[in-house]
């Protein structure tokens, strides 16, 4: 019973100090600062050094369990969003979650940009590509979203978006708000007044366009250091 009680306290702290430093990385990388140390890391988590090197061997792998632990909120807006009854809803619904998402957690597109950096085949959510070009069918079906316009325009301006997190609030809300108020307003078929140029973005196109920006990024981090 002893040894149960202990083997339990320890699987306990274990989620504890994995928590403190996951908060910790999210923290430091809001900043869009250079990268931070794993030594920093473990001061801002309040954990030893020994512990953070237990849960995370290398800044890599924690930059890739917060990757995974933030994008779980974007699989909370897909439910919500496949629950809608029209296609125009569930559009509304997902791309209002995805840049609110991302107003609460401003380190995404700084985490989404070094995976990027650290894999050159990384792409961001292609297990909500289907299910999103089906709310763009549907909302095009139903009438309701504009036809020169598709499914990525609307969530690389909800990605946009959401990086006005990091103002203070509460700036950070009301420019969300706002903003949103007016793409959604740009996106209905009635409001269509100026034909959008050019060709559709498709997917290959958003990743491809991650990992130019995480390319910039090194290069601008590179230029920074000493």
């Amino acid at each position: 019973m002893g040894t149960e009680r202990h083997v339990r306290g320890e699987r306990i702290e274990v989620r504890r100090s994995r928590a403190r430093i996951l908060e910790a990385a999210e923290t430091l990388f809001e900043t869009q600062l250079p990268e931070p140390t794993m030594s920093e890391l473990a001061a801002t988590a309040g954990v030893s050094s020994a512990t953070l090197y237990r849960r995370f061997p290398t800044i890599e792998a924690v930059i890739a369990a917060l990757h995974d632990q933030l994008m779980g909120h974007f699989e909370d807006v897909a439910r919500e969003a496949a629950l809608e009854q029209t296609g125009w809803d569930a559009l509304v619904t997902a791309i209002t979650g995805i840049a609110h998402t991302i107003g609460r957690h401003p380190a995404i597109p700084s985490i989404y940009r070094k995976m990027a950096q650290l894999d050159p085949d990384y792409q961001l959510g292609p297990q909500w590509d289907a299910m999103l070009k089906e709310i763009g069918r549907r909302a095009h079906a139903e009438g309701m979203l504009r036809p020169d316009v598709e499914i990525n325009d609307a969530t690389m301006a909800a990605f946009r978006i959401g990086e006005y997190g990091l103002l203070p609030e509460p700036a950070r809300t009301l420019v969300i708000s706002r903003q949103l108020a007016i793409v959604i307003d740009g996106l209905r078929a009635v409001s269509a007044t100026t034909q959008v140029p050019g060709v559709e973005v498709s997917t290959e196109n958003v990743n491809a366009y991650i990992h130019i920006e995480a390319a910039r990024k090194s290069a601008d981090g590179r230029r920074e250091q000493p």
